[in-house]
């Protein structure tokens, strides 16, 4: 069994205040979680920037990898509205 755990530091390319903020990472949150990724919020106070930690089981570090290569792609779809730095490991 492997985890695969990271971190996902996001940059709003043109932030509009605190719900901006909330709205773009709570879709971010729930496409990780309707793939079975275990994701929260941990933002600080700015509205420009964000943080969502996530974490996931899986069966081989092989699975891993695929699956942070997938997060990836899934953050790259919608980055027109943000720059991302994905951070991940496996455990």
């Amino acid at each position: 069994m492997t985890i695969l755990a990271g971190s996902i530091d996001i940059t709003l390319l043109y932030p509009a205040g605190l719900k901006a903020r909330r709205k773009v990472l709570s879709s971010i949150k729930q496409k990780l979680k309707n793939r079975g990724v275990s994701a929260i919020d941990s933002s600080g106070d700015r509205a420009d920037e964000g943080l969502i930690e996530f974490c996931m089981a899986l069966h081989s570090e092989a699975d891993a990898r695929i699956w942070a290569e997938k997060i990836e792609k899934l953050l790259e779809q919608e980055a027109f509205e943000y720059r991302f730095d994905l951070d991940w490991e496996m455990i």
